[in-house]
């Protein structure tokens, strides 16, 4: 039996409901309520819901198709823009064990076969391209360049202080506008993650994976492979000091920047345990860069001994930057800025009138007096070896310069588009050894 026997039979109840017949019941249950307050010129409550409601749902249909067009423009603007939204994997919690980072999509890069929506920016990769100078990526402000044309929005990163070639991309050290210093992972197809959230200081290795960070008290060396942090290896760190560059294994300290007066350098070797004491030398002036043994640096000494002028050092950095050999007939700037090829054969170096010095390191510590070839303006900040023998650098006036080293060196130099200065102006580090 489906029921008690002293219940009627009830009818079959219809669920075939339409919206007209929902609609015609919201006009009646509403024009019921109304009734007794009915107001001039609005005899019909009901359906100014209705029409209420249907006006709502057109703006909502208008406002999806504006941003989907929305979309469709800035994807063929050519632009990816960073992912500020996706996980972080730093600071003191993830030392060991890593958070999974969750990768955003990104707009696609703008087809080169498609007419450019902004001449000006077609007019630089032109220039660019078409220039004496090897073509390199660059950081033009807030933009990463490509050589190839293609063009990534870095304006999340704040100010670019370095950039280097990885693996399937780049690493991109910037200084956001609250302070610190933070590390990104830009992928090749213009994805991206922040490795590290703002730190005191990030050194980047040679071969664009090795990177090292100072996190208040401490100091952290560690592999960025693909954006992912491992082998992370930390020490307390010292009341002062910063990493600024490698040779081999170890890190190049500094004791402090340079405006803050203090001197000193030294190296931090990772692997010989979690306690590091640095023996800053007064004595070095400046770093110039590794030498491929891994164990020796290019650098610069200025002490009692040397008159107080800077001399040209080769120093041993497994043994607390003891000086092997100098070289004090060249006419180097005091603390200024250089760098040494990838084999060791070549350093350029600014040089006391200011300008851009070629030494050839085989022979400068051998050579009765050794002398430096004029090789253009000087270098002032990041400068890249596309291969053993040529440099690119931005100079102070904003433009690119080339330089093939040799005995009589080739300068090329080429105006940046829109650049009057080289502010903002980073050459991506190749990725050679």
């Amino acid at each position: 039996m489906s029921g008690p026997d002293n219940l009627p039979q009830q009818p079959a109840r219809s669920k075939g409901v339409t919206s007209a017949d929902l609609e015609r019941a919201l006009r009646e249950t509403l024009v019921r309520a109304a009734e007794p307050a009915h107001a001039v010129g609005c005899p019909d409550p009901a359906g100014r819901a209705i029409r209420q409601a249907r006006r709502i749902g057109h703006r909502r249909t208008a406002a999806g198709v504006a941003l989907v067009v929305v979309a469709t423009a800035v994807s063929a603007a050519g632009v990816a823009r960073l992912n500020v939204g996706g996980q972080l994997e730093a600071g003191p919690a993830w030392v060991g064990d890593p958070t999974p980072l969750v990768d955003k999509p990104t707009p696609d890069y703008l087809d080169a076969t498609r007419p450019p929506s902004d001449t000006s920016a077609q007019l630089q990769r032109e220039q660019l391209s078409t220039s004496p100078v090897t073509r390199v990526d660059l950081v033009l402000a807030t933009s990463l360049r490509m050589a190839s044309g293609r063009t990534v929005d870095l304006t999340a990163v704040g100010l670019v202080t370095q950039a280097h070639e990885a693996k399937n991309g780049w690493l991109i050290v910037g200084v956001p506008p609250a302070g610190g210093t933070t590390l990104w992972y830009v992928q090749s197809d213009g994805g991206s993650r922040e490795v590290l959230p703002p730190v005191d200081a990030v050194a980047l290795a040679p071969d664009g994976r090795h990177v090292a960070w100072r996190d208040s008290a401490r100091l952290f060396s560690a592999v960025i492979d693909e954006g992912q942090v491992k082998d992370a290896t930390q020490a307390s760190a010292p009341e002062q000091g910063l990493p600024v560059s490698f040779v081999g294994q170890g890190v190049v300290m500094a004791r402090g920047r340079a405006d803050a007066g203090l001197k000193g350098y030294d190296v931090w070797w990772p692997r010989q345990g979690k306690t590091y004491t640095p023996a800053w030398k007064e004595e070095t002036a400046g770093i110039y860069g590794p030498l491929p043994d891994g164990r020796t640096l290019i650098g610069q000494v200025a002490s009692v001994k040397t008159g107080g002028r800077p001399c040209l050092a080769l120093l041993d950095a497994v043994n607390a930057l003891s000086v092997l050999k100098t070289a004090c007939a060249l006419q180097l700037k005091e603390g200024g800025a250089g760098t040494v090829s990838p084999d060791g054969h070549w350093l350029v170096a600014r040089s006391g009138s200011g300008t851009a010095m070629l030494v050839d390191l085989n022979v400068a510590f051998t050579a009765k007096a050794p002398t430096g070839v004029a090789a253009g303006p000087a270098p002032t900040g990041e400068a890249t070896w596309v291969d053993d023998n040529t440099l690119v650098h931005a100079s102070a006036e904003g433009d690119l310069v080339q330089v093939r080293a040799a005995a009589e060196p080739e300068v090329q130099r080429v105006e940046l588009p829109g650049e009057s200065d080289n502010t903002g102006v980073v050459v991506v580090k190749k990725q050679l050894v």
